[in-house]
């Protein structure tokens, strides 16, 4: 038997090293046994008084043997099944010697005796050897007495059982108790990385309490993990998660290297915190090297929490780990330590991250609309569904640490696809004239499953397509570009639009917009909120609305706060704006007209 497991599910060889089935105690070949046993009990058979057709017994004995052996490491079968052929092949071997002996007596001693060693790894040794003298004495001894003529043939018998109880003694034993090592090593290891669990991790965290020596405690989180197994698939992130845990464990032997589920992964290293800070950097360098995964390059970049004995007990490290951890990943920083400032919301975090699935589920996370407002007429032209919870404890929770929420959850394409139904259900009582715009991610758009829900929702509830703009959040994502396309061109078919929300946010906004064709761009509040005092933010927005008006796009200017910026951007010819000058976010979108906007001197207005 060999002992490197494999995963069940892949048959992919996990981790040597410290990471493999540890050995049991140093044993004989069970193979090696077998054959040394099936070679005796041939010769015994066929010198002893088995009868006229003894060779013939030998013969089918050492065949049944060898084949059975060959079959059990032909097929390379669990430890489980080889340990019950090689109790079904004794029972074989035991049923042969009682077919020729030559009291019903005997062999019925010699099945009770065969018995006991089988079953003998289940009993308690103090049990075995009890059971074991007794049915010796009150067994075999009144076989021997009661048919003497048949001694040689007892001895004989006798002998080949206890080379059986010897075997099934040792045999049996020795994959017991394999079987037992590998069940706890798969209790205490991760079946796709063969690193050691959540399970290891707490028990190393417990004994940290008598432990003099300090320790620190880093958390990982993969950055981005949810978007490769959207557009590549779950094989694909399958084996990222292993080519990420085997280099881990690569980086120190010393170091706990601990996968805790999903994209988490967890070391405990041992010194003080430049030891953990140098471990950190080494885990951002061995991570750096672009992984191979079907001929595509991946690069991963994890974020990575601290927290250190000399600051916080054991018991809270993982805690403190994950604090800073979170505060790493909002903020798109290095190897981050815990700070006590960061704790307070702890409480406040877990408890909405806990609630948040069923609160999209039961529709507590709903939509609340900002009218876009026409500055040439004043009339509401279409109104802008944003995300709002009201939490039963903690009241009202803002827009960005909902929507940091929803990303760390892994929730955005339930909460756009819960959005995209309650607010399409909403818009239905709006005047015709007024448009719906719904937030979706990038990787909304390019998923299948998405675009099926929008074409069933617009389907059942009748609205009109073409009332219907879906903002693309510029979202840095791996994604396919045949998927984007194609899906895109499947939603514009069907009458929907397509808006680039915040234009100019991110530094692919003219990628984006070269690879998919949409029918808006919706200008970032910065550009539009420093207007008024930055000449270069004025000409960018300039170049913006001349990009719009040659490629015959509509254009929204959002984050219009007070007068000054409405006539700034519609000065600039920007048309359609938004912003708490007119309204904040609402339940229920008012459609009554506002005031217009009258500029001095004619004003040259874009044509959307």
């Amino acid at each position: 038997m060999t002992s490197t497991p494999t995963s069940a599910e892949t048959g992919a060889p996990l981790l040597s090293g410290p990471y493999a089935v540890p050995s049991p105690w140093k044993r004989p070949d069970p193979v090696g046994q077998r054959i040394a046993l099936t070679l005796a009990c041939c010769v015994l058979i066929v010198v002893l008084p088995f009868g006229p057709h003894r060779v013939w017994l030998a013969v089918g004995l050492a065949v049944v043997q060898t084949v059975a052996t060959f079959l059990v490491r032909r097929r390379r079968v669990s430890m489980t099944e080889e340990l019950a052929n090689f109790l079904t092949v004794e029972h074989a071997s035991m049923l042969i010697v009682v077919l020729v002996a030559p009291s019903g007596y005997l062999a019925v001693s010699i099945v009770a005796i065969g018995s006991l060693g089988s079953n003998s790894p289940y009993l308690p040794t103090r049990w075995h050897r009890t059971l074991a003298t007794i049915t010796t004495a009150t067994l075999v001894a009144p076989a021997l007495i009661y048919d003497l003529s048949a001694g040689p043939l007892a001895v004989g018998a006798g002998l080949l059982m206890v080379a059986h109880i010897a075997f099934n003694r040792s045999g049996t034993l020795i994959l017991a108790e394999e079987v037992a090592i590998s069940a706890q090593h798969q209790a205490d290891h991760d079946w796709l990385t063969g690193l050691p669990n959540r399970r290891v991790l707490r028990s190393a965290l417990s004994d940290l309490d008598d432990a003099v020596a300090p320790t620190a405690l880093l958390l990982l989180d993969i950055d981005n993990f949810k978007e490769i197994n959207d557009s590549l698939g779950h094989d694909v992130g399958d084996r990222v998660l292993r080519e990420v845990g085997e280099r881990l464990a690569a980086i120190d032997p010393s170091v706990l290297v601990v996968r805790l589920g999903g994209d988490e992964f967890a070391a405990v290293v041992s010194g003080g915190v430049e030891r953990a800070a140098a471990f950190a950097v080494e885990v951002q360098r061995c991570l750096g090297p672009a992984m191979r995964v079907d001929e595509i390059p991946l690069s991963v970049k994890a974020s990575i929490g601290m927290a250190h004995t000399d600051e916080a007990p054991a018991g809270s490290l993982l805690r403190f780990a994950d604090i800073a951890m979170y505060r790493a990943k909002r903020a798109g920083a290095g190897p981050t330590w815990y700070r006590s400032e960061d704790d307070p919301h702890s409480e406040r975090r877990i408890v909405l991250m806990q609630d948040l699935p069923e609160a999209i589920a039961r529709g507590c996370v709903g939509p609340w609309f900002q009218p876009q407002v026409d500055v040439v007429s004043g009339e509401v032209v279409g109104g802008e569904a944003l995300a709002r919870w009201h939490h039963h404890r903690f009241g009202m929770v803002g827009a960005l640490e909902l929507l940091e929420h929803v990303e760390l959850a892994g929730l955005q394409r339930e909460l756009s696809i819960a959005m995209l139904r309650r607010s399409i259900h909403a818009a239905l009582e709006w005047p015709d004239r007024v448009r719906l715009s719904v937030n979706v991610t990038l990787c909304d758009v390019q998923c299948e499953k998405f675009v099926e829900v929008l074409e069933s929702i617009l389907s059942t509830t009748g609205f009109d397509p073409s009332r219907l703009t879906l903002e693309v959040v510029e979202y840095d994502v791996v994604m396919s570009a045949d998927l984007v396309v194609e899906s895109t061109e499947r939603i514009r078919s069907s009458g929907v639009s397509l808006s680039l929300d915040d234009f100019g946010q991110a530094s692919s906004s003219l990628a984006r917009l070269d690879l998919f064709d949409v029918d808006e761009l919706k200008i970032d509040r910065r550009f539009v909120s420093r207007m008024l005092e930055h000449r270069r933010d004025v000409a960018i927005v300039d170049s913006v609305v001349g990009l719009a008006e040659r490629l015959g796009l509509r254009l929204v200017a959002e984050g219009v706060e007070d007068e000054a910026m409405a006539h700034a951007v519609a000065s600039a010819g920007i048309r359609i704006v938004q912003g708490y000058h007119y309204a904040r976010p609402m339940k229920s979108l008012k459609v009554e007209p506002f005031a217009p906007i009258v500029l001095p001197g004619p004003v040259v207005l874009s044509k959307h």
